[in-house]
């Protein structure tokens, strides 16, 4: 089976190439053709007037652009990332990959980053893209200072694994309609309507290429309603880190983290199928001669919206991690600040001792953590982290909601069984036995 995509990557590239081979000897001759007609001048003036083979060299770059566009917007069935430069390279890099591993998102985080799980105190290196972009964007919430370290909490909301869209998503389908606008011009105003059918054509792909069922399984391919505490950390020396309660409600990070690629039916095909008609679209652009102005004018536009969509900081929450803001620990000395968060958030100050201190610890730093270990192992229940006992704490609360709760059904039982004991020594008229009955009653009161 992989004869048959190999080939099917290989042709349409040496197919590119032979077009821009063609496309260049053309405009070679005709070049010279044009300096011998109208001199060097006049040549320049017409390339001016109608670039016509500057399009098909731009539509092949920019790829990586484009792709960390879509990774930023895309895990809906519309996807608003504008037709711009590059469609063309990203189209058959996206191709080349279904053929290997099947992967869309990138596969190296532009954010180096650790994840360290608090409760089983293993640290792991994040390979997730999605991951890296949210520790780059909570890191520019946090003000810059001259402090050692800084520690900020946030907790998982009810609403996480709910995407919500932001002016980045928005602004997509801004620039698809004004490039729609600037290329019905050249119809308008001369008849020429091949500009906007171009544009249409290109936009049609972009969206197509964007709702790829794999965007959405590779971008979330984790485990719902994590109970665990998360740190989100660029590593040793630097002065951030992104503490994550999932609180029953989050995402397994772990998972995400280990950037798991689910293959989904028919992605080969459907990839293979973009790659052919965007080849296709390549050669129709590259015989264009007029109004070629207006083209150049929709690339540029797409291009913007491509470069701010795949560089712009967003909330957590356009990825489906809807955090809340709980605090933050900072101070000027690094070990300080571990103990405070340790005394505010047992096991996630103790979770980055081996990271930030991977050496030989002072004695009565040591004596500390030795300490909280000691008490956790005599009585685990007291160091329940913030997000297990809100997990507690909604498991009560469902339970309630139900049914009596074991606490409550105990009172009940204790009740009746007083109330029989006080009708039997009624019907002896013994006031020894009546008034040993109502004891318990008398307990529950208290």
């Amino acid at each position: 089976m992989a004869w048959p995509f190999s080939s099917v990557v290989i042709v349409p590239l040496q197919f590119v190439l032979y077009i821009q081979g063609a496309t260049s000897f053309s405009t070679n001759a005709a070049w010279n053709s044009t300096v011998r007609e109208q001199g060097v001048v006049g040549a320049v003036l017409l390339q001016w007037r109608n670039p016509t083979d500057v399009l098909s060299i731009l539509l092949v770059v920019g790829g990586d652009v484009v792709q960390k566009a879509l990774a930023q917007l895309s895990g809906g069935r519309l996807v608003p990332v504008a037709f711009s430069f590059g469609w063309v390279t990203y189209s058959l890099g996206a191709l080349l990959s279904a053929v290997g591993d099947c992967r869309l998102m990138p596969s190296t985080p532009d954010c180096p980053s650790i994840l360290v799980n608090t409760e089983a105190g293993y640290s792991r290196t994040n390979t997730s893209w999605m991951l890296g972009r949210i520790l780059r964007d909570l890191e520019q919430r946090t003000p810059q200072g001259t402090h050692g370290l800084c520690i900020t909490i946030y907790r998982a909301m009810p609403t996480t694994g709910t995407v919500r869209h932001d002016w980045v998503w928005y602004s997509g389908f801004v620039v698809i309609t004004l490039q729609l606008a600037v290329a019905a011009i050249p119809w308008a105003w001369r008849g020429n309507w091949l500009i906007l059918l171009a544009t249409a054509c290109g936009t049609l792909l972009a969206l197509s290429g964007g709702a790829l069922p794999q965007w959405r399984a590779e971008k979330w391919a984790c485990r719902p309603n994590s109970p665990e505490t998360y740190c989100l950390l660029r590593g040793n020396g630097h002065q951030q880190v992104i503490v994550i309660e999932s609180a029953g409600m989050g995402l397994n990070l772990e998972d995400l983290a280990s950037s798991r690629v689910p293959g989904l039916p028919f992605h080969r095909l459907l990839t293979t199928i973009l790659a052919a008609l965007w080849t296709v679209f390549l050669v129709t652009v590259a015989g264009l001669r007029e109004d070629t102005w207006y083209l150049l004018a929709v690339g540029c536009m797409g291009m913007v919206q491509n470069i701010v969509a795949a560089g712009a900081a967003r909330d957590p929450s356009v990825f489906g991690m809807a955090l809340k803001h709980i605090g933050v620990v900072k101070g000027n000395k690094v070990m300080q600040v571990l103990m405070q968060t340790e005394e505010l958030h047992p096991r996630v100050g103790a979770s980055l001792v081996p990271i930030l201190f991977p050496g030989r610890l002072r004695e009565s730093e040591q004596a500390f953590w030795d300490s909280k270990l000691m008490r956790v192992r005599a009585k685990p229940e007291i160091f329940l982290s913030a997000n297990q006992q809100q997990v507690k704490n909604c498991q009560l609360e469902n339970a309630a909601a139900s049914s009596l709760t074991e606490e409550q059904a105990a009172v009940e039982n204790i009740r009746l069984a007083a109330g029989t004991r006080i009708e039997e020594a009624n019907a002896t008229e013994d006031p020894t036995a009546a008034s040993k009955a109502v004891k318990p009653l008398r307990r529950l009161s208290v």
